[in-house]
């Protein structure tokens, strides 16, 4: 508007435009202050900005400290791990040669006592073998009796045994070979 068409104006117009023009200053001094405040803010974000990239830093840092003990901590595990196994795999081994050697001892022993057995079974069937002997050389009725077949009759004699005696001299000279 022109200095001659404000002029012209009334008095309620030009205090209408006055009021216009203070709103909108007060509109525009808010929009000011918002502006004001935003690049306060925009100072404090680069601000900030820096402390956070410097806190971002500090936390790599920490954040690699922590993944170096992690690691240690792991590689500490992996070397106790082994050591265990190879401990374990000792003591398997020493276990398995107890073992082998308790096996052999007892199939030692078992041989051994076999071998004890059958003589004290041979040794036995020898003593009651010359205890028969002394027995039939002692008694005169049942040399007739294992030689003859009975006391009276010596017809079913055969080399001086008789073959139906449940002692016959096969066995007896069975025995004496073992």
């Amino acid at each position: 508007m022109t200095e001659k068409e404000m002029r012209r104006l009334s008095r309620g117009d030009l205090l209408e435009i006055m009021v216009k023009q203070g709103e909108m200053i007060e509109s525009l001094q808010a929009e000011l202050a918002k502006a004001k405040e935003a690049l306060n803010c925009r100072d404090i974000d680069v601000e900030n900005a820096g402390s956070i990239a410097e806190a971002s830093l500090k936390l790599n840092g920490i954040f690699q400290s922590a993944e170096d003990a992690a690691k240690q901590y792991l590689e500490n595990i992996e070397k106790l791990q082994a050591r265990q196994e190879e401990q374990c795999a000792k003591i398997e081994a020493e276990s398995r040669e107890e073992a082998d050697r308790i096996i052999r001892d007892a199939k030692n022993e078992s041989v051994i006592i076999i071998e004890r057995a059958r003589l004290e079974s041979l040794s036995y069937w020898e003593s009651v073998r010359e205890k028969m002997e002394q027995l039939i050389e002692s008694n005169t009725a049942l040399q007739r009796v294992l030689y003859t077949g009975s006391e009276n009759d010596g017809s079913t004699k055969q080399n001086g045994w008789n073959p139906g005696c449940a002692v016959t001299k096969a066995r007896i000279e069975k025995d004496q070979t073992q």
